[in-house]
């Protein structure tokens, strides 16, 4: 017998919507020096250095490792968690 209840969101998706809401797509020209071995980790800093970011949550190896650049820090999603006290 299926449930009756209805279905909610876990807690957690309230707090992405709000990122969600918040994005917007930018154009990023590629880096002048290539960062990182692969060329996809040198486009999502230069697109995140064409938004603007602060902050980067990755859960990707080689970007985890730069801890930061060009001023935008670089978290593991528990570590951006801690950091937000969510």
């Amino acid at each position: 017998m299926k449930s009756q209840l209805p279905k909610r969101k876990p807690a957690h998706a309230s707090f992405f919507d709000g990122f969600v809401a918040l994005a917007r797509t930018v154009k990023a020209n590629p880096l002048s020096e290539r960062v990182l071995r692969d060329a996809d980790d040198d486009a999502g800093l230069a697109r995140a250095l064409a938004a603007g970011a602060d902050l980067i949550v990755s859960g990707d190896d080689h970007l985890l490792v730069l801890k930061q650049y060009q001023n935008i820090s670089i978290l593991a999603a528990r570590q951006a968690l801690e950091l937000l006290a969510v």
